[in-house]
């Protein structure tokens, strides 16, 4: 049998809209049928799918602490200016100490990195 991602990536976001549980089952898939190389891809997918058949967009922002409800607004009117017909943006934050300060955002085919690491990384480019 075909794996086709897309396919199985909009059943995926359909069970996610109907509360179903599919974590389970999609990994022993992936785990039966030799894709799990596919599952930052298939992920991507679902993520796409409920985007445009919801309205709801998943990103993940990663700081070195946890976001304020100030930064979370902020984070939402941010992604709302640039998918106008999302209504829902839900928010991941993952916390590295890595990061420094400042915050990065991860979102569908976009990303946005305002750490004081890639400043300080821009910085160095410039003046070598």
């Amino acid at each position: 049998m075909k794996f086709e991602r897309r396919k199985l990536a909009s059943e995926i976001a359909r069970r996610m809209q109907t509360g179903q549980p599919v974590a389970h089952e999609v990994a022993a898939y992936l785990i039966d049928s030799g894709k799990t190389s596919e599952l930052n891809s298939l992920l991507r997918d679902v993520t796409d799918i409920r985007c445009d058949q919801s309205a709801i967009i998943e990103l993940t922002a990663t700081s070195a602490f946890p976001l304020s409800s100030e930064q979370i607004s902020e984070i939402e009117s941010l992604v709302k200016k640039r998918y106008p017909t999302v209504k829902q943006v839900v928010i991941h934050n993952e916390l590295n100490p890595d990061v420094i300060g400042g915050i990065s955002l991860s979102l569908p085919g976009a990303s946005l990195d305002l750490t004081i690491r890639a400043k300080l990384n821009k910085l160095r480019t410039l003046t070598a």
